[in-house]
């Protein structure tokens, strides 16, 4: 797979790169049912990921679906629970029980701005460990996506994307 020119250290002129794998590295590396049902696939990948963004979130002590809330509140300051409903894929209940462990752990606060419902804003503590978790976050996805290229990263993304997005329409129905 071509990955363009490419600039080495301790090295003068930019060089040629290719990624090779071995002729069909993979093909029959899960059991038959778990490589032609999607199902199956998405639900391995999902462990995969999952564990290791886990793993991430525990070197911060938080708990499941703490940290997209508060990357969500980082992301659009003011965000309400009924937004993050919307946006993470988790019931209002859920929202609720999370917000208000966060706020308990001083990591965001609600506030009302004019007579909109009260919105989530990151404390200085949850700006700390969001600086924390950011870097673990990312290292446990990248070691997960090591075998792809960024196109087949950027491709794996789209096809999420759509595949998500036309769930939410079929919902929203």
């Amino acid at each position: 797979e071509d990955l363009g020119v490419k600039a080495f250290k301790n090295v003068d002129m930019p060089i040629q790169a290719y990624l090779a794998r071995p002729r069909n590295a993979g093909e029959h590396a899960l059991p038959r049912p778990h490589r032609d049902q999607e199902i199956h696939l998405a639900r391995r990948f999902f462990d995969l990921l999952f564990d290791a963004i886990r793993g991430a979130e525990r070197e911060v002590g938080l708990e499941f679906m703490e940290a997209p809330v508060l990357a969500s509140a980082e992301d659009k300051p003011g965000i309400g629970e009924r937004e993050l409903t919307g946006w993470l894929g988790i019931s209002a209940a859920q929202a609720r029980v999370i917000v208000a462990k966060l706020v308990e752990h001083g990591l965001v606060e609600q506030r009302n701005e004019g007579s909109r419902p009260a919105g989530l804003y990151l404390t200085e503590l949850g700006r700390e460990v969001r600086a924390r978790l950011r870097p673990l976050a990312t290292a446990a996805q990248d070691a997960v996506m090591t075998p792809l290229s960024e196109a087949e990263r950027d491709e794996l993304r789209s096809l999420l994307g759509r595949v998500i997005k036309a769930s939410d329409a079929l919902r929203a129905v």
